[in-house]
């Protein structure tokens, strides 16, 4: 799929620096789309794939694992050939095994006797977790460090499980590779030196806070709700020992995590929300011919939203399962493809605002400058990058606007006042409307006309 992705993109010519992925599952395509050089923004609803998202997109580095490294030498286990993350890794595929909850609960011997894994590779997989959560209480290990680690195992375990395809259900007999070891092995790490977001949200409400340059869209397309499909994988990610339900041991709070892109009744609804809400330069979504939404319906949506509209598609043999066995089903993947009209912004680089910056940046809590050199200029709409964003969506002009009655400031006294104005400006604590906003509280406080020199430093800042 991500060739046929990239094919797109290059046969049509979309150019960028923002990719964002809002469905992303097991992050395969932004991971690519990182590797091209990309800022990413990624996203999924479930747990599992959040873990996933910060281990190769979030992270840009190979992990040291400096607070554990001497724990592990106490231990004698360190050896000074291998890295760091290989030593922990090494260490968690030795762990003892442990009769815990993935055993009782997804074993054949355990309480349930559910199918999903051997009796060793459950207690393996519970020994694995028992360790990381010692390692994440005693603080030897960092936050990042935990979802890494968890990450290696989340992948790992496919690989063993004794399924067809999905958690759905588990095999009534044994698959041969339900009985290989569980082997965990080093994340492969994306390098970079970007700053990529990631997020654990419903889609429709992240939409409305961001804008992008390629906006990915690959939403749920059957009736089959993912919580369901691969609840084994999110319980483990969570180790949160969920209350589970039913012969194929589905959590109990799965409602929590259905989406309406899998509910007939919904699906169009949730997709027309989604797209119109978008601000993005190129959207494109994948789909096949199997999905719920009518193809009628993704046109309709697509050229409400845009211009240019284009459908591609590709066809490809599944195989499909039923109680005869399996089959070979022919199956078109499409691509849709709209380009809208779109923010209009530039980047540019932090030191090209130094001048306008300087005087304020080291005394007001304005924003993590650290953790990127670079910012959005956006004068249509706020972007991932834009200043704007922690101050209530405002650009300059519209400050002018809004701080309509404002006392002349002067000499060092009244350059303290400006600095008190501009941090409570920065803090963002009033609303942007009505009665509790900021320019009505101005207003009572400062009921003097607009001085020029105040406006003319706001414009400068802004």
């Amino acid at each position: 799929m991500i060739p046929f992705i990239s094919e797109i993109i290059e046969s049509i010519s979309i150019s960028g620096r923002v990719f964002f992925d809002i469905f992303s599952g097991t992050t395969q395509v932004a991971q690519h789309f990182k590797k091209m050089g990309y800022h990413i923004i990624s996203n999924d609803n479930l747990y599992f794939s959040y873990l996933l998202q910060r281990t190769y997109i979030e992270n840009n580095v190979v992990p040291l694992f400096l607070r554990l490294v001497p724990w592990l030498r106490e231990k004698g286990t360190y050896d000074d050939s291998k890295t760091g993350a290989q030593n922990v890794i090494d260490f968690l595929n030795a762990a003892d095994a442990i009769k815990g909850y993935v055993f009782e609960n997804y074993a054949r011997d355990g309480k349930y006797h559910r199918m999903y894994f051997s009796n060793e590779n459950a207690q393996k997989i519970d020994g694995i977790l028992s360790l990381i959560e010692l390692w994440q209480q005693n603080d030897l290990i960092s936050e990042m460090e935990e979802n890494i680690l968890k990450t290696a195992l989340i992948e790992a375990i496919p690989f063993v499980s004794n399924i067809s395809g999905t958690y759905g259900a588990y095999l009534k007999h044994w698959d041969e590779r339900a009985f290989k070891p569980l082997t965990l092995t080093v994340p492969q790490f994306i390098l970079s030196t970007k700053q990529h977001y990631c997020f654990q949200k419903d889609a429709n409400e992240l939409i409305r806070d961001f804008d992008t340059d390629i906006l990915y869209l690959d939403p749920p397309y059957n009736t089959r709700q993912y919580i369901s499909n691969y609840h084994v994988l999110e319980t483990t990610a969570r180790n949160d020992r969920a209350e589970l339900k039913g012969k194929t041991g589905l959590r109990k709070d799965d409602y929590l995590y259905k989406s309406k892109f899998s509910q007939e009744k919904y699906c169009v609804e949730a997709l027309e929300d989604l797209i119109m809400s978008a601000r993005a330069k190129y959207i494109l979504m994948s789909y096949n011919s199997e999905g719920i939404i009518p193809e009628r319906e993704i046109e309709r949506i697509f050229k409400k939203k845009g211009k240019n509209y284009n459908k591609f598609e590709q066809s490809y043999r599944r195989f499909k399962s039923h109680s005869r066995g399996k089959t070979k089903g022919a199956v078109t993947e499409y691509i849709y493809f709209v380009e809208t009209p779109g923010a209009k912004y530039y980047l540019v680089e932090l030191e090209e605002q130094q001048e306008q910056l300087s005087r304020v940046r080291d005394q007001l809590p304005l924003f993590e400058l650290a953790r990127s050199r670079k910012f959005r200029i956006d004068h249509t709409e706020s972007g991932i990058y834009d200043i704007r964003n922690k101050l209530n969506n405002l650009t300059g002009k519209e400050w002018v606007y809004r701080t309509n009655s404002v006392e002349i400031l002067d000499n060092d006294y009244d350059e303290a006042r400006l600095l008190e104005f501009m941090a409570e400006i920065l803090e963002t604590k009033y609303s942007t409307k009505g009665k509790e906003s900021f320019s009505h509280v101005l207003r009572a406080r400062n009921p003097a006309p607009k001085p020029p020199q105040l406006m003319k430093r706001l414009i400068d800042f802004f």
